[in-house]
């Protein structure tokens, strides 16, 4: 019977994680040096932004933020790959944007499932997120 009470309770704690984890804004960690410090003028945002009436998230991170933005286009929709990149030497040449396009990842909603999750819709989305970037 312990046992068996255990469990479930381990059951609702993964359960009660994932939802926290789906849920949470999250965050990036800063870009450090070796002694573990922040890099001065480094640059780490984890941001959701409204890209044609859409929350759509950001993973913006780079050794010097004076550096040209590199805007990282994933496959999606589907598995985003901002995890894979976080710490890439790109960082250090680039703010390197990790954009989680609609349907994907932290950006992922159902209701964006209709008529416009087309390829038309993507490229608007994609022209969006670059002049949300250069502002």
């Amino acid at each position: 019977m312990i046992k068996q009470i255990g469990l479930i309770l381990v059951g609702v704690l993964a359960v009660a994680i994932g939802v926290l984890g789906w849920y949470s804004p999250g965050k990036t960690n800063p870009i450090l040096t070796r002694d573990g410090q922040p890099i001065p003028g480094s640059f780490a945002r984890l941001e959701a932004v409204t890209i044609n009436g859409n929350t759509q998230w950001l993973l913006m991170r780079g050794v010097d933020s004076t550096k040209p933005v590199l805007l990282f286009l994933h496959g999606g929709p589907g598995l985003p790959e901002a995890s894979l990149l976080v710490g890439h030497e790109l960082e250090k040449k680039f703010v390197v944007v990790n954009w989680e396009q609609r349907g994907a990842g932290k950006s992922y909603d159902a209701k964006v499932f209709n008529d416009s999750f087309n390829v038309a819709t993507f490229v608007d989305d994609a022209v969006d997120v670059s002049r949300w970037l250069a502002q």
